[in-house]
Parts: C-alpha cells; sequence; structure tokens
C-alpha cells in the first residue's frame, strides 16, 4: 500500500518540483534502497517529460554502498536531476512536517519545501524481537555467528534483517544464504552431527535505469565468533559494453528465483520434461513401455516405470543444481569478479 502510495503521489509531482528522499544511518535493511529509488524515480520523470525536477538524496551517513557506481551512473544518465547531500554537509533530516511537505535538516534553519517526501526512518528488529527479549540495546538481535542461535536465549535462532550479522548487510540475499546454513546447523544438532563450517554469500543488485543495473558481492565465513569478509566484489565503474543490461536482467531472474522457490519457472518444468522423456525412451529400449501398452502389464511392471522415470528426473536435477553451485564456488574462490556471468543466479 505504500509503494503505491508513493507512486500515486509521484503522478502529481510537477516539472520543476523537489521531492526528497531521506537515508537512515546504519544498519537498516536493503543499504542500496535510497539510492536505487532516487535512479528509478529520475528515469520516470525524464520518461514522462519531468526533465526540471529535482531529487534530493538527505543522508545520515558520509557514505554510502556503490557511492561511486551510483554517483557516475546519475551523472551519465539524470545529469543535475539528483544530488546526494551527505551527514558533514548536513543531509541529516531533522524534522519533517507531514502536512505541508516541509523537511527541516541538521545545522540548516530554513526548511525544504517538498511535493514528495519519502522519509525512511532509523530502524530497528520488529516488535516481535523485543517481547521475546532477542533484541539488545541496539534494537538487533545478537547471535552466534556459526548457526544464528540467539546469544540472549539458548534454543532461538534469528536470520535475516534483525540478525547482527555485520559485515554482511541486511539484504534479501543474506537472509536466504543465513537460512540455508542455520538450517543446517539445527539439522546437524538434532543427529548428533558436527555443525557445518559457517560460510555464507550475498549479492545486492541496485537497478540504476529499469534496464541497467549495478552490483556488490560479498563471500563471508565465521571466525573466532566473528563473522569475517572472506572476498568481495564490485561492478567495474567502467563497464564493457552491455554488463549493466546483463546485471539488470540478472537482478530480474534472481527475483523470480526467489520469488519461486518450489521451481515453477520455465527451465524447472524443462527439467521435468528432459526427465520424463529420458525415462520413457530407457523403458521402450528394455520393453517396459510396450509391456505396458500393448501386452498384459503387472502393477510391478508399472511401477518400476514410474519409479525409473521419477528417479531420472531426480538425477538430472541433482546433476543441474551441482553443476550450478560449483560454478558459484569456483567464481567466489576466483575473488568475485564481475566478467558479465552471474554467479549468483547460478547458485540460485
Amino acid at each position: 500500500a505504500q509503494v503505491q502510495s508513493l507512486r500515486d503521489r509521484l503522478d502529481t509531482v510537477p516539472d520543476g518540483g523537489t521531492i526528497l528522499i531521506s537515508a537512515p544511518p546504519n544498519p537498516y535493511r536493503c543499504p542500496p534502497g535510497p539510492y536505487e529509488r532516487a535512479s528509478l524515480i529520475a528515469e520516470h520523470l525524464l520518461g514522462t517529460g519531468r526533465k526540471r525536477c529535482k531529487i534530493l538524496i538527505a543522508d545520515s551517513k558520509d557514505d554510502f554502498t556503490k557511492r561511486p557506481l551510483f554517483l557516475a551512473e546519475w551523472d551519465e544518465r539524470y545529469g543535475s536531476m539528483i544530488e546526494w547531500v551527505s551527514r558533514t554537509t548536513g543531509g541529516e533530516v531533522a524534522r519533517v512536517d507531514a502536512c505541508t511537505g516541509e523537511v527541516w535538516l541538521r545545522d540548516r534553519s530554513a526548511s525544504i519545501g517538498t511535493h514528495l517526501a519519502s522519509i525512511v526512518p532509523p530502524q530497528q528488529a520488529a516488535a516481535i524481537a523485543k517481547t521475546a527479549d532477542v533484541s539488545d540495546e541496539s534494537g538487533w538481535c545478537p547471535v552466534h555467528p556459526q548457526n544464528f542461535e540467539s546469544t540472549r536465549h539458548a534454543g532461538i535462532h534469528v536470520i535475516g534483517d534483525a540478525a547482527v550479522a555485520a559485515p554482511m548487510p541486511k539484504s534479501a540475499f543474506a537472509a536466504n544464504s543465513q537460512a540455508k546454513l542455520c538450517a543446517s546447523a539445527i539439522t546437524a544438532a538434532l543427529a548428533g552431527r558436527p555443525a557445518p563450517d559457517a560460510r555464507m554469500i550475498n549479492t545486492c543488485y541496485s537497478l540504476v535505469a529499469h534496464d541497467a543495473a549495478i552490483s556488490v558481492s560479498g563471500f563471508y565465513s565465521a571466525a573466532s565468533g566473528r563473522i569475517a569478509i572472506v572476498s568481495e566484489g564490485l561492478s567495474p565503474l567502467s563497464p564493457p559494453d552491455g554488463l549493466r543490461a546483463r546485471e539488470a536482467a540478472q537482478a530480474h531472474d534472481w527475483y523470480e528465483s526467489s520469488d519461486d522457490p518450489t521451481g515453477a519457472s520455465w527451465h524447472r518444468w524443462l527439467l521435468v520434461f528432459g526427465g520424463v522423456v529420458y525415462g520413457l525412451y530407457v523403458s521402450n529400449d528394455l520393453g517396459w513401455l510396450p509391456m505396458l501398452a500393448f501386452g498384459d502389464p503387472t502393477w510391478l511392471t508399472f511401477g518400476i516405470i514410474v519409479l525409473f522415470v521419477l528417479s531420472s528426473l531426480y538425477c538430472g536435477a541433482l546433476a543441474f543444481e551441482m553443476a550450478r553451485q560449483h560454478m558459484v564456488w569456483k567464481r567466489l574462490h576466483q575473488g568475485l569478479r564481475h566478467d558479465g556471468a552471474s554467479w549468483a543466479s547460478d547458485y540460485l
């Protein structure tokens, strides 16, 4: 509802209007979010003929993720439409009048009149974390990095945005990786096996236009009770032709893969079809299929054919996923170099 409301308000901004987006202090959910929002709003304004609009990013920080990349893309695509105001230069929001749209920045006596203000306040874990007493004075939930078990209450595991997992960002990709580690650790504990090595990955894609994206990637492990960066990668500042477009496509692919964990996307169905065809082919070669179609089959014969088809499908899917994950780890250990191929989409 809030996103739709923002979209409706955006359509009322006149040419030459002012839009202000505030960026909160660290940590907060989706670190590149405010800057990606500014990029897509700028593209929308240009596409609707409102070239004289101004977008101010009032930041509570003096730096932000992928800053050189964002600044370069803004300059190339949107000229002076987007202006980033850092904390040092007075970018921290001090007060907002929701009725008039006026915003006051720290150390500035005069207010800024806006036609649209998108205020992202300082953040903390949801109220349920405080109720369960798993959050501390920071407002977030400290955890053991080996299994994401709460340091305040044994037997409770916290993953994703609510967890204190720095230097991992609070991103959906990071939460997905943490969930896999946490589930593996819990399974090992229940089975009486040693805990798995704590290794996690993250990729944050940011759209700078609907068909162009930049990204940052990281590979993490747990050492001495803390999460440590093993290696990191970043989109190049001067990309080869087509890279930004390929990363935009990879961003959409990642979202669709995450939004469809049951495997209903086209390549999964193709895998199903291939497994069934292969199973039927071998069944025919062995004489089972003719027996089923023209002979007097028994339930045992029918069951063998079904099991063979299912096992062919399973083996194909397993080989497919192993090959994709092999590419992930290969690229991770090469330092997460961006060569136009998406190790993130390979992983998923």
